[in-house]
């Protein structure tokens, strides 16, 4: 924004990125205009996805990240979005419940197909969107390490945490097939 009276920018930009206008000196009116706004807009507005994923229903900070891992590695925002809210529900668990009813209750779990070209960075959105459950899931393989060395002198029950599971399915033999022996 030009100022009339001395015909200089009053254009300054704070440290989130956002950009600070002022309007006139005298009636001090100050707005700020934040660059996620600005991203939404342009996103909504550049004509290039018909039915663009609604990343504005996310708090500001989770749109900050998922803009700047589109931005910088050039992740597709739906294959973004759809990585957040499936790492959410995983970090959730079972700790909360959504009461669709009086009486019923229902686990927030998100089971998540994304479908996409070969090569459209689908695995790497979803590897940059569950980093930090894979950290922790590291941090409680390493705590299990430390239990298991400890627990061969007092002999007590030591279990792995996990928030994930990976391949599934040749788990889930192993166990149909214990279940039937045992039967």
């Amino acid at each position: 924004m030009i100022d009339t009276q001395k015909n200089t920018s009053n254009i300054q930009e704070n440290e989130r990125s956002g950009l600070r206008i002022s309007h006139k000196e005298d009636t001090k009116i100050t707005s700020h205009i934040d660059v996620i706004d600005l991203e939404n807009d342009y996103q909504k507005l550049n004509g290039k996805n018909k039915n663009p994923f609604p990343v504005d229903v996310f708090p500001k900070a989770v749109q900050e990240i998922i803009y700047e891992a589109h931005n910088k590695y050039q992740f597709c925002l739906d294959y973004l979005g759809a990585g957040v809210l499936t790492a959410a529900s995983a970090s959730i668990g079972n700790s909360y419940k959504v009461e669709v009813k009086k009486g019923w209750h229902e686990k927030v779990n998100l089971f998540t197909v994304i479908v996409g070209r070969p090569g459209d960075s689908k695995s790497h959105a979803l590897n940059f969107c569950f980093k930090p459950i894979h950290e922790r899931e590291d941090q409680f393989y390493k705590n299990y390490e430390n239990e298991l060395s400890e627990d061969k002198v007092s002999l007590k029950l030591t279990l792995l945490k996990k928030i994930l599971i990976s391949s599934f399915t040749p788990l889930f033999i192993i166990i149909l097939i214990l279940y039937i022996m045992i039967k």
